[in-house]
């Protein structure tokens, strides 16, 4: 019997117990791997997408340089954006944002007609997925036991790995399966977030009200 006007996931969480049944808990985790691994899909697709878009668009080297440097200064700025953000809004509102958004300005990047505008859908491709670390390792934490908290943190480390593999197989292979398009290669990883984001919205918890 819980103690009016006590959290019982907080209560459990300082006796060291598990807050949810584990095996919902691991369900939650797998979840959250799925979302950032999602993420990575329209990330790390670009770098297959290069060699093509230089061709398609008659650029150099430098020129589609400008869309690493662009976005990768939109992602440090949103790092910090996003943190105190992510605090107020809690994790799971704050990753369904990111899933959404990355979804949204990948298609947007892939259907750009200058590179120009694949620039700017990829600096805020990049921008919203600054958010994506930060909201997953807000709700982690609330899901496990103390003692299981930095295997699941650890297991959770692994999106990056698997993400970026994923992302480089998949692109890859729509690289040859469209015979060199990189508006398939940058739009359909989108497609596959769109589900992860409807997978995250339908599977994970709401946010608990911050501690005063």
């Amino acid at each position: 019997i819980s103690t009016p006007g006590k959290d019982p996931l907080r209560t459990a969480a300082a006796e060291d117990k598990w807050p949810l049944p584990p095996a919902r808990s691991w369900q939650l985790l797998a979840c959250v791997v799925l979302a950032y691994i999602g993420v990575y899909l329209c990330r790390k697709n670009l770098s297959v997408a290069i060699p093509i878009i230089q061709k398609a668009f008659g650029v150099n080297k430098a020129q589609t340089g400008q869309i690493i440097s662009y976005s990768a200064l939109a992602y440090a700025i949103g790092k910090f954006f996003f943190g105190p953000v992510i605090d107020r809004l809690g994790g799971r509102v704050v990753l369904l944002f990111v899933l959404l958004g990355v979804a949204i300005f990948g298609a947007l990047g892939a259907l750009a007609p200058t590179l120009t505008g694949l620039t700017a859908c990829y600096t805020f491709n990049r921008f919203c997925g600054s958010a994506g670390w930060g909201s997953i390792v807000k709700q982690t934490p609330g899901w496990f036991p103390k003692h299981r908290i930095s295997l699941a943190l650890g297991i959770l480390s692994l999106s990056f790995v698997f993400g970026g593999v994923l992302a480089l197989i998949l692109a890859g292979n729509l690289a040859q399966w469209s015979g060199g398009n990189w508006r398939v290669v940058m739009g359909v990883p989108s497609a596959i977030l769109l589900i992860i984001f409807v997978i995250s919205w339908k599977i994970l918890p709401k946010d608990r009200p911050a501690k005063p």
